[in-house]
């Protein structure tokens, strides 16, 4: 029934499009002064060529963009705006949009009592979010995965990218077809689902006029490589990426495509740890790699500023996976192909009021394919030989319209909107058929002697579907031109949990308490849901005990577990099951910030965080042994998956951002503290019936973030940009190594000692990037066709080569206790070229 209401819905959608006949053209000015920022008061009049006034627009911080629609013919545009130049221009208007952008001088006036004031509700706005100048967005890379690496290192790496509206990952466009990239600092809008320290909102070009496109191929090879630190010498490994984009008009000023696809290829090799004797070390395996992204788009300007945006999306990846302990027949290959199509409709109509709406359907296959179909052993942290175990094929069917309203009532900003997304989730898997030995130390394996064999009797297949909904309002109130406030409520529901009572309200504000608007104090509290997602209910529902059975022997005989013998203890079926009440998780975040700006060159920040999670979802069994004994006689394992996990967070960042004569700086370090009782949502603490015992540091927790990014311009082509990373290390947790409360889960720590005590080392590296763009008529195109360039670049990674390493074992029976096990990348050299035309 529901997919019958979204069909009708939709094609009621799509012939809404006929009534749009009438032979007009549509004006649309927005404003920006020197630096490339918009400007938030102008007003911006229509004359005809007589020069009688025919219609005037207001530019305010609400209605960034003054719009008109007008006859076909020659028109005069005449703008005014407080603290700079008159502005007068002859113009044309023809089909479609008309899109016309004017950069503003600033006037030169004795008393700047209104400018200062201009620039107070300026920074004011800013601080909800500002958009990215001129300058800014000119020293961003070329291709969209360099600009994606670049946001992170400036902005931090939870932030969250939306193009054109969308969340769900779409491939970042290359520069040449973004026309603004704004920063939203204000995550606390009732708008976002999820929370961030930042969103940056990306919106590409509408009005395409000419054919233009870019060609990026980047490549390296070990021959630009260093050693890694656990090699003796350097292991083979290759990237090749290849980027192509073309656009341009299908029919002129009015209808336009694009085209993109974006590809890596690589393969690398990885140093075995466990036992030399056991592999082959000349011959180490090849670990192939394949992503690729490609993307296909037309956009239809309609009349009345409406516009028609339709978009394809494939992605396709491929990923071959091993562990350090684990020989070449452990290995694993996870394929992931997605296509995605979208179709969405955004305009004004009545004057004031704007809409956007989106239709999206999807399809995802998820495939995972082991090696080897042998009987699995694994040495704790020693080696691991045979199967991996995994064999799943995974089908989701996704739709989802979104829907978002803004508009302006006196001093009040408007936006009300909704999200409805149903999914359905096919599942097979053949996890484990073979059986897995799990042996304690090296020692025992050696001795014959293991702790536990598990298998799963039988495949098993999971159907789900569901439906995720939400609602939002969102109020941005200008209560004087020193104060603004942001108010919100979101509602989210999910048809897998039973709990309704999902209110988040958000609330934000911003003041300047100084004339000059140099110092900005803003804040905000608001309350986040997340949801239960569907490869959590198949992994629960996977093991219900009606399917597949989960079989457990401790202490089986080897190499046939079913031998008996005299310790043998076979343990009845073992399930995963639901709460019955579970709930919805949420987060309750409050941000306080100061901002302050020195001079037009040189920005201070201030960002304190505090973030508390509740109803966390986490597993633990139920049925664990009390003095030996489980309580339900009739079952082994009874993994309850229950929303019962809380996580704390405190965080102080502090942000510097500075222009001066060609350099760009970005400087950021993080002060951080990150506590948590679970790891995740499936895996068991170490004391089912003390689960407190478990609160300790997060497995993501790193208490010091220091970064350093510079963009050097030298001349007018030639750019460097080192980066400087210095991190702290993330925590790991000491574990004997055996199953010493009899759960069957080989987490037990030794008396006396937490979760995630210990810490790995710091990360100290050196990155450094650079950029050469040389013009077409340096061979033979014309001047004036700027478009046209080739860009040489070469990123420089660890550019000293330090050793930063990872992965530190924790468990007393390894030989590797308290080692790494892998190393971040040794220095690299990835060099590119690219032709924009």
């Amino acid at each position: 029934m529901l997919v019958k209401f979204l069909v009708s819905c939709f094609i009621l959608f799509l012939l809404q499009f006929t009534a749009f006949s009438q032979e007009t053209g549509t004006l649309s000015v927005s404003l920006i002064d020197q630096n490339g920022d918009l400007i938030s008061a102008g007003i911006v009049s229509v004359k005809d060529e007589q020069g009688n006034k025919i219609k005037d627009a207001e530019i305010s911080r609400a209605k960034t963009s003054a719009n008109f629609n007008l006859d076909f013919g020659n028109y005069i545009l005449e703008i005014n705006s407080p603290g700079f130049k008159p502005y007068q221009k002859k113009i044309e208007i023809n089909k479609g949009i008309n899109k016309i952008e004017i950069q503003f001088e600033i006037e030169t006036i004795e008393i700047n009592v209104e400018i200062q004031q201009d620039k107070r509700e300026e920074r004011l706005n800013e601080a909800f979010g500002g958009f990215l100048t001129e300058k800014e967005l000119a020293d961003l890379p070329e291709s969209g995965e360099e600009i994606k690496e670049e946001l992170k290192r400036r902005y931090g790496d939870d932030i969250l990218i939306r193009i054109d509206g969308d969340f769900s990952g779409s491939q970042i466009p290359p520069l040449s077809q973004i026309s603004s990239v704004k920063v939203i600092r204000n995550t606390f809008d009732a708008e976002f689902h999820e929370i961030a320290a930042l969103i940056i909102d990306i919106r590409t070009k509408v009005a395409i006029s000419s054919f233009n496109g870019m060609v990026m191929f980047t490549f390296n090879d070990s021959i630009l490589n260093a050693r890694n630190p656990f090699d003796t010498q350097r292991r083979p490994e290759q990237k090749r990426q290849i980027l192509l984009f073309l656009s341009g008009p299908i029919i002129k000023k009015s209808t336009s495509f694009n085209f993109s696809t974006f590809g890596i290829d690589s393969f690398s090799s990885q140093k075995f740890l466990g036992r030399v004797s056991a592999s082959d070390e000349n011959n180490p395996p090849k670990l192939k790699n394949r992503i690729m992204f490609s993307t296909f788009g037309i956009k239809h300007n309609l009349p009345n500023e409406h516009l028609l945006d339709f978009k394809y999306q494939m992605n396709d990846l491929s990923f071959f996976r091993l562990g350090a302990f684990d020989l070449p027949e452990r290995g694993s290959t996870l394929s992931n192909p997605r296509h995605t199509f979208s179709l969405g409709e955004s305009g004004t109509f009545k004057g004031k009021y704007f809409n956007e709406i989106r239709f999206e359907f999807g399809r995802e296959f998820r495939k995972i394919t082991p090696e080897s179909f042998e009987r699995t052993i694994l040495v704790l942290d020693s080696f691991n030989l045979g199967s991996s175990g995994l064999n799943v094929r995974d089908e989701t069917t996704r739709l989802k319209l979104v829907d978002n309203l803004m508009f302006d009532a006196g001093k009040h900003s408007v936006k009300v909107g909704t999200e409805i997304e149903y999914e359905i989730l096919k599942s097979r898997s053949e996890n484990n058929l073979n059986g897995r030995f799990i042996f304690s130390s090296l020692e025992d394996f050696e001795d014959g002697n293991p702790s536990q064999f598990s298998q799963t009797l039988g495949s098993t297949s999971v159907n789900l579907s569901r439906l995720k909904t939400s609602f939002y309002i969102q109020d941005y109130l200008k209560v004087q031109k020193t104060f603004q406030l942001s108010l919100g409520l979101r509602y989210g529901w999910q048809s897998d949990l039973k709990n309704n009572n999902n209110f988040s309200p958000r609330i934000g504000f911003v003041w300047s308490p100084e004339k000059s608007g140099k110092l900005i104090i803003r804040g905000g509290f608001g309350i986040f849901y997340n949801w239960l997602d569907t490869q959590t209910l198949s992994s629960v529902f996977s093991n219900d005990g009606r399917q597949g059975q989960n079989l457990i022997i401790i202490n089986p005989s080897f190499p046939n577990p079913f031998d008996g013998g005299t310790v043998s203890q076979p343990l009845p079926i073992s399930v995963s099951v639901l709460a019955e009440n579970l709930k919805t998780p949420y987060i309750i975040a409050s941000q306080n910030a100061v901002n302050y700006k020195l001079n037009n060159s040189v920005t201070f920040e201030g960002i304190y965080t505090f973030k508390k999670g509740l109803n966390h979802f986490r597993s633990r069994d139920v049925n664990a042994p009390i003095n030996e004994i489980r309580p339900n006689p009739d079952f082994g394992r009874i993994q309850l998956l229950e929303s019962s996990g809380t996580s704390i967070e405190h965080s102080f960042e502090t942000k510097i951002n500075a222009f001066y004569k060609g350099v760009n700086f970005f400087g950021n370090y993080q002060l951080a503290k990150r506590t948590s009782d679970f790891s995740d949502a499936l895996s068991l603490p170490t004391d089912n019936y003390r689960l407190h015992l478990d609160r300790g540091f997060s497995n993501l927790d790193q208490r010091h973030k220091l970064n350093l990014n510079f963009n050097y311009d030298i001349g007018k082509n030639f750019k460097i940009s080192p980066t400087i990373r210095i991190e702290s290390g993330f925590p790991y947790t000491i574990t004997t190594g055996t199953d010493d409360n009899g759960d069957t889960i080989f987490n037990d720590r030794p008396f006396g000692i937490g979760r995630n005590t210990e810490r790995s080392e710091w990360l100290k590296q050196v990155d450094l990037g650079f950029r050469w763009k040389l013009s077409m008529k340096y061979f033979g195109f014309k001047a004036e066709n700027q478009k046209r360039s080739i860009n040489l670049n070469a990123n420089i990674r660890n550019l000293f080569n330090t050793a930063n390493f990872i992965n530190y074992i924790g468990t007393q029976t390894s030989p590797f206790f308290g080692q790494p096990t892998f190393a971040r990348t040794a220095r690299s050299i990835d060099a590119g070229l690219s032709f924009n035309f």
